[in-house]
């Protein structure tokens, strides 16, 4: 008897697997060494790094856009996504509205052998262009990680090739660096149980939980009732009697205070979205991104270059090495005209929080000297990019991303 019951308490009992650590938990001190996107840069980017505010706060965007696109077969219900409209409501300080958008459904066969990043810059487009104030974007992914190790489909200009990306992690997550966003695999252990608290607890991570020290681990609330928890629990006990499959299906008063804290922040002045693209200003530089694409530009950035990095990155071809971050630095042609500023522009991007925007400005200040002690190209027309740099070996090592690995698949 006492086996059967024991059997009996398993099976009542499902644990969706929990996240991994997520890497961008400050480590503890280390000895000196060459530093890593994972422990100096972040550290000292914690400060600055805020895109949270952007959808809790009214300013500087006064609207949110939410735009999710779904593999077929892998689209989120109706419902679900009114209650990620409900959550963001309660949180977010939008006078403008939240809108959530459905982008049309993606066809296995076009889903084939792309990453989830890859599915991201090819099918989330941004909030369309209009005359009101510019929202802040919230990009939401459904897919089927199955589908990234089939070959890559046959379309005009792109014949069919194996897949051949390397393992990757299959949890539902958040990525907060280089760019914000919710990838949601629908093929991970018990994803379709608990769909809505696994969207909404992915959505907390947007919004900027879990950082706080107390009663917390690993970005995830230490409360085994939250919705933040590292694990969502889904119980057959509860299901048989009619009831929720969880009990975890709202914020702990610990979580709910830490977002109201939030709200008491300052707007983040530099740092805002246009169109889909997340800028940062510097000093006499500019950081933009989109899914594991990143483009340090050098002198003033306009709403051109925002459009002009877009419709670069989404006409790039799908292929092997999809996931991996690529960053390009490149300077605006009317600062190149003036040698004395773009070397103390190099020098400020060398400066940046970020590793990966350092490496790129560093190979750029090498590629620099060595044209000005070019006697022929005393008078640079033009601009300097590392676009143009790959065949003379200027690359940038690649680099994973920070992500919130997903508790019971989501993180």
């Amino acid at each position: 008897m006492k086996l059967l019951a024991g059997l009996a308490l398993l099976a009542v009992t499902l644990l969706l697997a929990g996240c991994a650590a997520p890497t961008t938990a400050v480590p503890p001190p280390a000895p000196v060494s060459a530093p890593t996107e994972g422990d100096t840069g972040l550290m000292e980017f914690q400060g600055s790094w805020q895109p949270q505010l952007l959808y809790l706060l009214g300013r500087p965007h006064a609207r949110l856009y939410v735009e999710v696109a779904a593999v077929a077969g892998c689209e989120p219900r109706d419902s679900t996504l009114k209650k990620l409209r409900e959550f963001l409501a309660t949180y977010c300080e939008k006078p403008d509205g939240i809108e959530i958008v459905r982008r049309p459904v993606i066809s296995r066969k076009a889903a084939r052998g792309l990453t989830p990043h890859g599915l991201a810059r090819q099918f989330l487009a941004g909030p369309p262009a209009t005359a009101g104030s510019a929202p802040a974007y919230m990009p939401v992914l459904y897919y089927d990680s199955a589908l990234a190790t089939e070959p890559l489909s046959a379309t005009p200009g792109r014949s069919a090739a194996p897949a051949r990306h390397p393992p990757q992690d299959e949890h539902p997550h958040t990525d907060t660096l280089p760019y914000p966003a919710i990838y949601m695999n629908v093929r991970y252990g018990f994803a379709k149980s608990v769909p809505d608290e696994m969207l909404l607890h992915e959505a907390g991570h947007m919004l900027g939980l879990v950082s706080r020290h107390d009663f917390a681990a690993g970005h995830h609330c230490m409360d085994a009732n939250c919705l933040m928890n590292r694990t969502l629990r889904v119980s057959l006990n509860r299901t048989f009697m009619g009831l929720h499959p969880t009990r975890q299906i709202q914020l702990c008063g610990r979580c709910m205070q830490e977002l109201v804290n939030s709200l008491k922040l300052p707007s983040p002045r530099n740092l805002y979205y246009a169109g889909p693209v997340l800028v940062r200003t510097e000093r006499d530089y500019a950081v933009l991104a989109l899914p594991q694409r990143v483009k340090v530009l050098l002198g003033g950035v306009t709403a051109q270059d925002c459009q002009d990095f877009t419709a670069a990155v989404q006409a790039e071809r799908p292929g092997p090495g999809d996931q991996e971050l690529r960053v390009l630095c490149s300077v605006k042609t009317e600062l190149i005209q003036d040698p004395a500023r773009v070397t103390e522009a190099i020098s400020q991007a060398e400066a940046d929080p970020l590793a990966c925007v350092r490496t790129v400005a560093t190979r750029l200040r090498l590629k620099w000297e060595e044209r000005r002690r070019e006697p022929a190209n005393t008078e640079i027309k033009g601009v300097l990019s590392t676009e143009a740099m790959k065949e003379a070996g200027v690359r940038v090592a690649p680099f994973t991303g920070v992500k919130e690995n997903g508790g019971g698949g989501g993180s």
